[in-house]
């Protein structure tokens, strides 16, 4: 199932994967050389799919949460960020000049769900969350364990990853997933728009990788 929802998305996990890479790398050794690949990612990201903003809306909710408790401001990170917005709009330009913004904003895939421009949000809200349950039994492939779902389980536990005490790095990875997905809901339901599978590919790629790095953060404690 999951190899299935790479069909022609192969470019757009990579650049999902090189914007969380360079994120840790630069977290980590301060270089700003990490961020050149941050904004390579980024921008190519967006030009595969609009849907992007989903993972680049957490990494800049995430900085703005990890950096602030440590009172260290990162002035360089969010100037490369304003790059990524430029060089994304000049990539778009081409659309905007010749389409016009509705061409992006109110096709069919990005714009709101039309039962629920009406209805509003709140209905919008109740109805996403139990649609978006099969979601997560695609993800880890509908893992049952007699009666148990499994899979519902796994979902939830990198967020284990956030009471590492010896190693900063892997409870700042368990932080970002908690915002990764948190950000996507709050950005899914301003939209009014839940996605197709095939856009998440890097929430289940990432999310999947988190439950391997639980077993080799518990094994360590072993």
């Amino acid at each position: 199932g999951f190899s299935f929802q790479a069909r022609g998305y192969e470019l757009y996990l990579l650049a999902e994967w090189g914007l969380l890479l360079s994120l840790f790398s630069f977290i980590k050794s301060g270089d700003n050389k990490w961020l050149w690949l941050n904004v390579a990612s980024a921008t190519v990201g967006f030009f595969c799919l609009p849907s992007f903003l989903y993972i680049f809306v957490a990494q800049i909710v995430f900085m703005a949460i990890y950096r602030a408790p440590r009172g260290k401001k990162v002035i360089s990170f969010w100037k490369y960020q304003v790059l990524t917005l430029a060089v994304t709009y000049i990539c778009y330009l081409p659309v905007l000049c010749f389409s016009g913004l509705q061409a992006v904003t109110g096709n069919a895939y990005v714009a709101a769900m039309g039962a629920f421009q009406k209805t509003g949000r709140w209905a919008f809200t109740e109805w996403m969350f139990p649609y978006f349950k099969p979601y997560i039994t695609h993800m880890f492939s509908d893992l049952h364990w007699s009666s148990l779902p499994i899979c519902m389980v796994l979902i939830f536990v990198p967020l284990g990853l956030l009471f590492s005490k010896k190693n900063t790095m892997t409870r700042a990875f368990g932080l970002f997933y908690l915002v990764m997905w948190i950000s996507f809901f709050v950005v899914v339901i301003v939209m009014e728009k839940l996605p197709f599978e095939r856009n998440l590919i890097g929430h289940y790629s990432i999310s999947m990788a988190g439950v391997l790095v639980v077993g080799y953060w518990l094994a360590a404690g072993l």
